[in-house]
């Protein structure tokens, strides 16, 4: 299974410390009282922002019950996402959210070399091939991030 961006935690042990993903680099910049930083604000996108699929973990549990579940034969790589993307800006503007801070500006930066303006994940496979469908939104992921 490829997972796209996986967010949400459930509970405070399961959180993501990676230093290289936009969600854990948001909460803590928030914990620091430092502003999250965008790098690129001139994409082909509707806000300028980075577009990226965001998927919960409990989703990613769900989808390998359902493959551990499923009948017959599954393909031997399947996209693990929502099919819908949110830019950097939108997800930042959850992030705060979740965690009352709205109080933090956010930085502009120039874009970083090779990041694409659009990545989302086709689910056509997992939903064919399995049934698989993601379930949490990225509000309810944020929120359990706190």
């Amino acid at each position: 299974m490829r997972f796209f961006n996986v967010v949400g935690a459930a509970t405070p042990e399961l959180l993501d410390n990676s230093t290289e993903n936009l969600v854990p680099i948001v909460i803590q910049k928030l914990k620091e009282g430092l502003s999250p930083v965008i790098y690129g604000t001139d994409y082909p996108t509707l806000d300028g922002t980075c577009v990226r699929d965001y998927v919960d973990v409990r989703d990613i549990a769900s989808a390998h019950l359902a493959a551990a579940d499923a009948q017959g034969k599954i393909p031997t790589v399947m996209n693990v996402g929502t099919g819908r993307g949110a830019s950097v800006s939108e997800v930042i503007s959850m992030i705060c959210d979740a965690a009352g801070r709205r109080d933090i500006a956010v930085m502009k930066a120039d874009r970083r070399a090779g990041d694409p303006a659009y990545l989302c994940a086709d689910i056509s496979l997992i939903k064919s091939a399995i049934g698989f469908s993601a379930e949490f939104s990225l509000e309810a992921s944020a929120r359990s991030l706190f």
